[in-house]
C-alpha cells in the first residue's frame, strides 16, 4: 500500500512534468545559432537569456534582429557636411546685381534685402554742402540746469532756445539754434514791456522763475547788502523802485565832464535782485505761481559773523538775563541773513504762489555737506504766510538738488524756537516798560 503510494505519488509528479516539459519544448527555439549555443552548455552563452533576445526578435535603435545581418540605413548627408552645396537665403541677390555692389566681398549679401532697405544713410559731409530747412522746430531751454526765467543782482535772462530742423542732401538731419534768444538780438525785458495784460499773466503763471541770491557778493555797493528801495519795501510793502540819481557831481553847473563822470558812477553803481524785480511789472506779483530760490555761497570759504550759538555767553540764567537769548539768531546782524530777509518780505505778496523751493549751492572745496552757518541762511523763510515750502541742496557740480530732511530740519527748528521765545521776551519787555512823562504843571512857589 505504501510502496503503491509512494509509486503512484511518484507517478503522479513524474506524470505531472509532462506538462512543462510539453511547454519548454514549445518555446525551443531551432535556428542553427541557438542550437550552436545550446550544444555549448549554459556556461558557454554570455548574451541575453530572454526570448526576444535569442529569437532575434528584439527590434532596437542600435541592431537588427540576430537571424539577419546588421546593415544600417546610410542617413541623409548633414548641412555641415562639407560636400553639401552652400546655404542662399532666397531673399538674397548676388553681389553683381544692381543695387548690392557694396557686398562685393563674398559672392552673396550677407544682408538681407529687407534689412537693407531700413538702413540709416552714412553721414559724409564734405564741408560745402549746406542743409536745408524742413520747417519743424521745437523751443526748450537752452541750460536745463536753470528754470524758465532767471533773476540774479545784475540781470534777468529768459531761458529758451529755438532750434530748427535741418537735412542734408544724404538723408542726415540734425537741430542748430536759430539765434533769434540770443543775447545780441533778444532783450527779454523789452519784449515783456510789449507783451499785452493778459499776455504777462499768461506768461507768469505758465513759467517756473528762479531767483539767485549771490551770498558773495552781497557786500558790494549795498547798504547791509540790500539796497535802499529794498529795505523801504520790505518795511512798507510797495515794490522797490531802481534809483536813477547819480550821488556826486549832481550840483555842479556848466561841468559837462563833471556830469559825464556822474553818469559813468551811476552805471557802475551795483544793483540787487529787487532793483531787477522792480522791472517786470505787477503782473509778475500777482501771478507767479513757481518760485525757485537759489542760495549760492562762495568757493572760498563763508564765515557767518553774527552772534547767537557761535558766541557762548557765560554765566547767569538766560531767561534772566537782560541780553539775547542763547542761540536766538539775529537777521539784521548780517548783510546776507538782511538780505533774505528782505527777500522773504518780498514774497508775502505772492497771492499766487504755489510752489516754492529754497536750494543751498554749496562750494566744492568743503568737508561737509551743509555747514550750519549755510543752513540758518534758511530761518527767514520760517516768517512766510506760503508754509509749504521745500528745502534741498546741491553742489555746484550737480545737476540735480537733494532734499535736506533729518537733523539739519530738527536744527532749524530749534533754531526758530529760540527766535520765537526771543520775540516774545521783546513784546513782553515792552509791554512792562515804565514811561516817565515830564509834567507839564509846575509847582506854584510861595
Amino acid at each position: 500500500m505504501g510502496s503503491k503510494n509512494m509509486r503512484g505519488s511518484s507517478t503522479s509528479s513524474s506524470g505531472s512534468k509532462g506538462p512543462r516539459d510539453k511547454k519548454e519544448a514549445s518555446r525551443q527555439i531551432t535556428t542553427p545559432e541557438v542550437k550552436e549555443i545550446v550544444s555549448q552548455g549554459p556556461m558557454v552563452d554570455n548574451r541575453l537569456k530572454f526570448k526576444s533576445y535569442q529569437t532575434g526578435t528584439l527590434i532596437t535603435m542600435n541592431f537588427e534582429p540576430l537571424d539577419k545581418p546588421y546593415n544600417p540605413v546610410k542617413g541623409k548627408a548633414s548641412k555641415l557636411d562639407p560636400k553639401s552645396p552652400p546655404f542662399v537665403p532666397k531673399n538674397t541677390k548676388k553681389s553683381g546685381q544692381k543695387g548690392n555692389n557694396q557686398y562685393n566681398k563674398g559672392g552673396f549679401s550677407a544682408v538681407p534685402a529687407s534689412a537693407r532697405k531700413t538702413e540709416k544713410p552714412v553721414m559724409t559731409l564734405t564741408g560745402t554742402e549746406k542743409p536745408t530747412p524742413t520747417g519743424r522746430t521745437v523751443v526748450t531751454r537752452a541750460d536745463y540746469r536753470n528754470k524758465d526765467v532767471v533773476i540774479e543782482s545784475s540781470s534777468v535772462t529768459r531761458n529758451i532756445v529755438r532750434l530748427v530742423e535741418e537735412q542734408f542732401a544724404n538723408g542726415f538731419r540734425r537741430y542748430a539754434p536759430s539765434g533769434d534768444f540770443s543775447p545780441g538780438k533778444y532783450n527779454f525785458l523789452e519784449h515783456l514791456d510789449n507783451m499785452a495784460i493778459r499776455e504777462k499773466e499768461n506768461f507768469w503763471g505758465s513759467n517756473y522763475v528762479e531767483i539767485v541770491v549771490d551770498i558773495g557778493e552781497l557786500n558790494v555797493g549795498a547798504v547791509g547788502g540790500v539796497s535802499v528801495g529794498a529795505m523801504n519795501a520790505s518795511a512798507t510793502g510797495a515794490s522797490p523802485s531802481v534809483d536813477t540819481k547819480t550821488d556826486v557831481f549832481t550840483n555842479v553847473e556848466g561841468n559837462e565832464g563833471a556830469i559825464e563822470e556822474g553818469k559813468e558812477h551811476d552805471k557802475k553803481k551795483p544793483t540787487t535782485i529787487f532793483d531787477m524785480m522792480a522791472k517786470l511789472g505787477p503782473e509778475f506779483v500777482e501771478r507767479t505761481k513757481t518760485v525757485f530760490v537759489t542760495l549760492a555761497f562762495p568757493e572760498n570759504g563763508f564765515k557767518l559773523p553774527i552772534t547767537g550759538s557761535y558766541i557762548p555767553q557765560m554765566g547767569g540764567n538766560r531767561h534772566r538775563s537782560q541780553g539775547p537769548l542763547k542761540g536766538a539768531i539775529d537777521f539784521d546782524s548780517s548783510p546776507s541773513l538782511a538780505h533774505v530777509k528782505a527777500l522773504v518780505a518780498y514774497l508775502q505778496g505772492f497771492k499766487s504762489l504755489k510752489r516754492l523751493d529754497i536750494t543751498l549751492q554749496t562750494p566744492t572745496n568743503q568737508p561737509k555737506p551743509i555747514e550750519v552757518p549755510q543752513l540758518d541762511h534758511c530761518l527767514p523763510f520760517y516768517d512766510l504766510v506760503f508754509t509749504d515750502w521745500k528745502l534741498w541742496w546741491k553742489a555746484v557740480y550737480m545737476t540735480k538738488p537733494h532734499e535736506v530732511d533729518g537733523w539739519p530740519i530738527g536744527h532749524l527748528d530749534n533754531e526758530w524756537a529760540k527766535i520765537c521765545m526771543q520775540r516774545e521776551k521783546d513784546i513782553m519787555a515792552v509791554e512792562r516798560a515804565t514811561f516817565v512823562h515830564k509834567s507839564k504843571f509846575f509847582p506854584v512857589r510861595s
